[in-house]
Order: structure tokens, then sequence, then C-alpha cells
């Protein structure tokens, strides 16, 4: 695999993003301590490791969507995954909102004596 400084990767990055698109893979380090590798991105490899990480229960359960690990916040979407029991127990009430929004009243300074 080559190797690029953090430097060059930010120089040429659309160079390196046309050379992983074809297939390679590219080592990027700082100094001369290898920290990452750009890669082609692979939804279907993502899921297989996914999957393979659960050890005993690999196969027992579908992958989650990826709305779950990529920006999904709306309760409905929530819903749907985890039922509406777990929208209300993760929604705050409006009196602990109401709470935790206060702001401390500031003290008064000590006068001078």
């Amino acid at each position: 695999m080559p190797t690029v400084t953090v430097h060059e990767a930010k120089t040429n990055l659309s160079e390196l993003l046309r050379r992983v698109e074809a297939g390679e893979e590219i080592v990027i380090a700082r100094g001369n301590k290898p920290v990452a590798v750009l890669k082609s991105y692979d939804r279907e490899e993502i899921a297989r490791k996914r999957v393979a990480g659960r050890g005993c229960l690999a196969g027992k359960y579908p992958p989650a969507p990826d709305e779950v690990w990529f920006g999904m916040s709306d309760d409905a979407s929530l819903a749907e995954l985890f039922g509406q029991d777990f929208v209300d127990m993760m929604t705050p009430l409006p009196e602990a909102a109401a709470e935790t929004s206060k702001v401390p009243p500031k003290r008064k300074a000590k006068a001078a004596e």
C-alpha cells in the first residue's frame, strides 16, 4: 500500500479519491507513523462486520438499518423501530425540562470591608 503524509493527503485529496475509487488503498501517515487507511466505502462489508461482531447472536437478528447509526432522530422512526414506549421513556417530562433550563441566580459580591 502506498503511504502519503497528512499534508500530501490534504493537498491531493481529489487525486487520492480517484485512486481509491479505482481499487487502491492508501495509508495516511503523520510523520513516519501510519494513522489511517483511505479505502473504498463498501456497505456490504460493513454489514458483514456488524453481523460477525455479534458472536453467538450472529445470524439470529438482521443488522440494524443505517438510519439507526446515521442520524435517525425523529420520534416516528424511533417508535417504528423500538416501539412507542421507548420514545415515551426517552422524552423528558415538561417539568424536568423546565428545571434543567433554569439558570442559578448570581451570587452577590461581598462588600469590601
